[in-house]
């Protein structure tokens, strides 16, 4: 949430809106949750990005990083407990099974929440595929077969990937 990058970016609102020239009202509204990263303006996002010194890329990951799978989505995690999922720390097997049996619900989820790095680590690190999802990983991302665990011979699958 916005709330977390000024925690971690050491800001206030009120510093921010002064360094930003964004208004105290807007950002006391992102703060609170009462808008989202995605309502505002590119105009706007680029203000706070260079006044807390990051991309608007990393602006909107870092706000949404601390989304949850919707309730929707659970049902994919029939393995796990969908609640306890950390959506960075199991982000490869998040976007693998989203990917897999999530459709397009699940795929709009992983684009809100994933950036092309994110899929692009994944479609390189994960045996969890199906041959139909890792060739539309390889040719969106431009990627060798080689460079892909999912397509490597005489690997030992017990042993982690990473």
């Amino acid at each position: 949430m916005f709330k977390d990058v000024l925690q971690i970016k050491g800001e206030t609102i009120y510093s921010l809106s002064k360094k930003s020239g964004v208004s105290y009202t807007a950002i006391n509204e992102l703060y609170r949750g009462e808008r989202t990263i995605e309502e505002c303006r590119g105009k706007t996002l680029k203000l706070l990005a260079d006044s807390l010194g990051i991309s608007i890329d990393e602006l909107y990951n870092l706000s949404l990083k601390k989304e949850k799978l919707t309730s929707e989505l659970n049902k994919y995690f029939w393995d796990a407990n969908s609640k306890e999922l950390d959506l960075e720390k199991n982000k490869i097997y998040i976007i693998s099974r989203l990917l897999t049996y999530g459709g397009y619900e699940g795929y709009k989820f992983l684009i809100k929440v994933y950036n092309y790095e994110d899929f692009k680590y994944v479609a390189m690190k994960s045996r969890q595929l199906t041959p139909k999802i890792a060739s539309f990983l390889l040719n969106t991302y431009h990627l060798k077969k080689e460079d892909m665990i999912f397509y490597k011979k005489n690997i030992d699958w017990r042993k982690p990937c990473i």
